[in-house]
């Protein structure tokens, strides 16, 4: 009778540890797989939410510096037309006196890699106190555009027999082309 009873706990045992597993095996497909996908789909989830928020921070960042690059170049703030750069030319001339322009060619535009680069030239003479103030006052006023080269040259008039100072300058600004 010992070894009937000793079996017919083996199998109970048995029934138990089957019963155990299919039960665990239903409980895994039916709540604990389900849990864990969702587990690592939160997860993802925060993970891209951080690489969000840091390419925002990034995007912020070239933001400010284009707003920043623009502003030293002088993008946008300037459009620099031909009569207005030339009135205010005269203008300053006028105010220093003893200065004269004596070439003022038609400007240049290029487009070049999304700007367009309006380029003016003059040539101014007169005494070299009085064009370094035209340079300075050129430099200080946004509205004829950046001024970019300064060059001096001492010239000979072989006519007269006269030495006197010319001056050319580089005025250019920038502009963003809009794309249509």
């Amino acid at each position: 009778m010992q070894l009937i009873k000793t079996g017919k706990y083996q199998n109970r045992l048995l029934l138990e540890v089957l019963g155990s597993i299919i039960l665990l095996l239903l409980a895994w497909n039916g709540a604990f797989k389900k849990t864990v996908i969702e587990y690592s789909n939160v997860q993802e989830l925060k993970n891209s939410i951080s690489s969000m928020e840091q390419n925002s921070a990034k995007k912020q960042e070239m933001q400010n510096q284009i707003i920043q690059l623009n502003s030293v170049l002088g993008i946008g703030e300037n459009k620099m037309k031909t009569e207005a750069v030339f009135e205010e030319l005269v203008s300053l001339c006028k105010i220093i006196e003893h200065i004269q322009i004596i070439n003022f060619p038609d400007i240049h535009q290029i487009e070049l890699n999304g700007y367009k680069v309006t380029t003016i030239f003059a040539v101014f003479e007169g005494s070299f106190s009085d064009l370094l103030t035209l340079v300075y006052k050129l430099e200080r006023n946004k509205k004829t555009g950046r001024l970019v080269s300064v060059d001096f040259k001492k010239n000979k008039d072989f006519k007269k027999g006269k030495e006197f100072l010319s001056l050319t300058i580089l005025l250019q600004s920038y502009e963003l082309v809009t794309k249509q």
